[in-house]
């Protein structure tokens, strides 16, 4: 393979332009959902002309049977990709399998942007070019029939590179070197064996072992300023289990365990409660004045302090009294924002 020099000779080929070539291809094979172009050309420290010109020949040499070139340049949220097409489309799937994946696609929407949401279009394209045209028209509206209802969703296209990262780490048990910001702005660097990548909220979080704290801590995503592929792999721990992990925890975020204790003032926020699976033991017990009593044990109280405030004057937090008065003041700072309004009457 050569490249044209400024006088449109033909140079030998270089030593060092055949092992950015060779590591070119490998990185395109490594990256099955693609590699930036803007990122591929800074890791093989080379100029943007002299990346689409590594890019043009190998569209040229690699083709499928058919004589195909199987790299393809692809736009992800503003940025351009380049990946290699499979060699072959065999999934096959019907009307509800189809379906299931077009839910999926809607509830993951947030993910738009990302090698993840990229992998779940490619899949769509091949669900439907699987099915028969019968069927195909049957889910013509599935787009509209089909839907998730987004509340403050986090925005991803701008973690492109990251996420792509945090997945290579994950599916090859690769250790990271995560340069991650705190909530005010402190940074620290973690050497982390990356476990698990969970949908919260509308939001992506990386569960694994920091060898900075020595323990399993959750990393906000988009909080991560830079994730970096380490060479060493690390062996992944047959007795973990992120459910098992987050037992009697309110969302992601642990701590110590202690008993709560929630009266539940009517009936309507009573049946908002029941109908969410909250993980934490819960008990409901009636009380002689028509309220409800909620017990539970939970590790860690931020996040269910902050769900509780949402139901406003239809809970009152019995215990612990450190939750009690946790959310006593947040009540308080809220009243005297609004210059300390009376309650209307009824």
């Amino acid at each position: 393979m050569r490249v044209l020099d400024r006088r449109g000779r033909k140079p030998e080929l270089t030593h060092a332009t055949g092992e950015r070539f060779a590591r070119l291809v490998d990185g395109l094979h490594a990256r099955s959902e693609g590699w930036g172009v803007e990122t591929m050309a800074r890791e093989l420290a080379v100029s943007g002309k002299t990346i689409e010109r590594y890019l043009d020949k190998c569209g040229e040499a690699l083709v499928d049977v058919d004589g195909r070139s199987r790299l393809e340049i692809v736009k992800r949220g503003g940025r351009r990709v380049a990946r290699l097409a499979p060699r072959t489309a065999t999934l096959g799937a019907g009307t509800y399998q189809a379906a299931t994946l077009q839910l999926a696609r809607t509830v993951l929407r947030f993910l738009g942007g990302t090698v993840l949401e990229s992998g779940l279009a490619d899949m769509w394209e091949k669900c439907m070019a699987a099915l028969p045209p019968d069927q195909r028209d049957r889910l013509a509206h599935l787009d509209r029939k089909l839907v998730s209802i987004a509340f403050a969703e986090k925005e991803y296209r701008t973690h492109d590179d990251t996420v792509d990262v945090l997945v290579r780490g994950l599916v090859d048990q690769k250790r990271l070197r995560i340069d991650y910001r705190g909530k005010r702005g402190e940074g620290r660097v973690h050497p982390f064996d990356p476990y698990t990548l969970a949908v919260h909220r509308g939001g992506l979080y990386l569960m694994g072992h920091s060898h900075t704290y020595e323990k399993v801590i959750t990393l906000a995503v988009e909080r991560i300023r830079r994730a970096t592929l380490l060479p060493e792999g690390f062996e992944y721990p047959a007795s973990w289990n992120p459910r098992r992990h987050r037992r009697r925890v309110f969302g992601l975020m642990g701590g110590d365990e202690v008993a709560v204790e929630v009266v539940i003032r009517d009936p309507d926020t009573e049946t908002l409660i029941r109908a969410r699976r909250l993980g934490l033991d819960e008990r409901f017990e009636g009380r002689a004045d028509g309220s409800t009593l909620m017990r539970c044990r939970v590790r860690g109280t931020s996040e269910l302090a902050s769900w509780l405030l949402g139901f406003g004057p239809h809970v009152e937090v019995l215990s612990p009294p450190e939750l009690r008065a946790a959310i006593a003041r947040q009540l308080r700072t809220a009243a005297a924002r609004y210059g300390g309004e009376a309650a209307p009457a009824g």
